[in-house]
């Protein structure tokens, strides 16, 4: 079911005082009528809960089952590559047969006379210590994988069960779906999928190793690439793992990067508690998710503003936009003039008319995009809701489009006021 967005008044563009004004007689679909006791715009209003309680989580379940398709479709051609090597190693573990055929008959041929005295007794065969550690890895590789394999498919069976078999009724639905929602928060469905990822990573890990004593015995000149090349990606492979811990905008997390992460954290924590010394709890922090948080906060000014850019850049000329605008109006003062001043681009205006000269009235938009947030910036500067150390302490409504070009050229106003007391202008972006 499509979401339903308030109406606006098609007058003033505004919304109405009912947010979410629908028909309440409006069919309610074939097969759903509830009953003539049932108010039927309460009946309404749990169908479209229970959608969006749906379409909230069934798109985290459909990442989580792509994910679990790829993950079986690797571990499946992980196995078949692991099973390759297994046929040629597995060999070297027991006796040759062809080899044993051959040396009876040369001791036969050789020695015919003590023919009958020639016994080769199997019991004396001892693999060699490399081919044991090389097909032991091999195994637990394949092993892994399709244990990975297995529990891929499992877990697309558990994410089949979310939205199967719910009720008719929008209000028991709206319940089932909370209910099993819970329970996949609580028996962590996210830690499943990162288990069967880690399995993998663990599987291939084996193989990798077992790949080195493979080729040992083979040409020196093999066996020094194969090591060169492994050792590139082992290097790469840990090292997107701790690339988080240090930096933690660096987009490679994974579950072996928080596993890392909790376990330094432990050792730490470890070595002042050995070492007696008090425990600062900001740190470091317990979780990637912690350390995010923090970072997030510190910079929360500029992320709003550089979040609303692009949302602005990237639906330019929609008129969705303009229900953004009480997002503009939150900003600090400071990070809301460089964010009309980076979308008010002189491409936007006429040519030949900067947008100063559209904020005070002295030039053309090209769109009414300009337009609405210069008029905005207007509305913020006469309200003066946002006060900050750059911001006038007062400023008369006659001056209000001039500072406002101050502030967002960041050039003075070219007149001052003559015999004007109380009044405060912006000049060079300091307040005077």
């Amino acid at each position: 079911m499509p979401l339903l967005l308030p109406r606006r008044s098609a007058s003033e563009g505004t919304l109405p005082d009912r947010a979410w004004d629908w028909d309440a007689q409006a069919d309610i679909g074939e097969g759903e009528a509830p009953d003539t006791n049932i108010n039927t715009t309460t009946y309404r209003a749990w169908r479209l809960a229970a959608d969006l309680l749906h379409d909230l989580r069934s798109g985290l379940v459909k990442a989580w089952a792509d994910q679990a398709d790829g993950l079986i479709t690797f571990a499946t051609l992980f196995s078949a590559i692991v099973t390759a090597f297994i046929i040629e190693s597995y060999k070297n573990l027991k006796p040759d047969t062809q080899l044993l055929t051959f040396e009876l008959l040369r001791n036969i041929l050789t020695q015919a006379d003590e023919a009958a005295s020639v016994v080769y007794d199997q019991s004396d065969f001892t693999p060699a210590p490399t081919d044991i550690i090389l097909n032991s890895l091999l195994f637990a590789s394949l092993l892994c994988s399709i244990l990975a394999a297995a529990i891929g498919i499992l877990y697309k069976e558990w994410l089949r069960e979310y939205a199967y078999n719910t009720p008719v009724d929008p209000r028991e639905r709206a319940r089932v779906l909370r209910h099993r929602c819970q329970g996949m928060e609580t028996w962590q469905m996210q830690a499943v999928i990162s288990g069967i990822s880690l399995l993998l990573q663990l599987g291939v890990a084996f193989f990798i190793v077992g790949i080195v004593f493979f080729a040992l015995p083979l040409h020196p000149v093999v066996s020094f690439v194969v090591n060169v090349l492994i050792g590139i990606w082992v290097a790469l492979w840990l090292g997107a793992a701790i690339c988080p811990m240090f930096h933690n905008q660096c987009p490679f997390r994974s579950p072996l990067a928080r596993i890392l992460h909790a376990m330094i954290f432990s050792l730490w924590q470890l070595l002042r508690v050995l070492l007696r010394r008090p425990t600062h709890p900001t740190s470091h922090a317990r979780t990637l998710d912690v350390q995010e948080g923090r970072e997030v906060r510190l910079a929360q000014d500029a992320l709003d503003r550089d979040a609303l850019f692009v949302v602005f850049n990237a639906h330019w000329g929609d008129p969705i936009l303009v229900r953004l605008y009480p997002c503009i109006e939150e900003l600090p003062r400071n990070e809301a003039s460089v964010l009309i001043r980076q979308l008010c681009t002189p491409a936007r205006c006429v040519p030949a008319s900067d947008y100063g000269d559209v904020l005070s009235g002295h030039g053309a938009a090209r769109d009414q995009g300009v337009m609405g947030l210069v008029n905005l910036w207007k509305r913020i500067e006469q309200a003066g809701s946002h006060g900050n150390s750059t911001r006038p302490v007062s400023i008369s409504n006659s001056r209000a489009s001039d500072v406002a070009v101050a502030e967002l050229t960041g050039k003075g106003v070219a007149q001052r006021p003559h015999h004007s007391r109380g009044t405060t202008y912006v000049e060079g972006g300091h307040t005077v």
